[in-house]
């Protein structure tokens, strides 16, 4: 289960891919399925940044998107279309999670965290 809910759900599910070119150029040619999917995407990631930001108890100093989403001027444009009143949003492009992996693994190497099994 946890292997088909971290390799074939969200996009994968009801679009067969994964590749937001992909889902993009499907809206392009009219894919009614795959717009309301990325509608829902770009809400669903605007509502937990909002929320975030409700429960916050000082300002927001800036809202960043990051990741392979950020490359997707769609994506982009439709979250900041809902989140920028809370902050001015930047986005920085490219996927860092390998660096961030070897980070946590230098954290446990050194001490100071524990390795988590999942």
């Amino acid at each position: 289960m946890i292997d088909k809910v971290s390799k074939y759900c969200g996009f994968y599910d009801y679009l067969q891919t994964k590749n937001l070119i992909e889902v993009e150029e499907k809206i392009e040619k009219g894919n009614n399925d795959a717009k309301l999917i990325m509608e829902a995407f770009i809400y669903q990631v605007s509502k937990e940044i909002s929320m975030y930001g409700a429960t916050l108890k000082s300002k927001i100093n800036k809202i960043i998107l990051t990741g392979g989403i950020s490359n997707s001027n769609l994506v982009v444009e439709g979250i900041k279309e809902r989140v920028n009143y809370l902050a001015d949003v930047e986005v920085v492009p490219g996927e860092m999670e390998m660096k961030a992996l070897a980070l946590g693994a230098i954290r446990v190497l050194e001490g100071y965290e524990k390795a988590k099994i999942y």
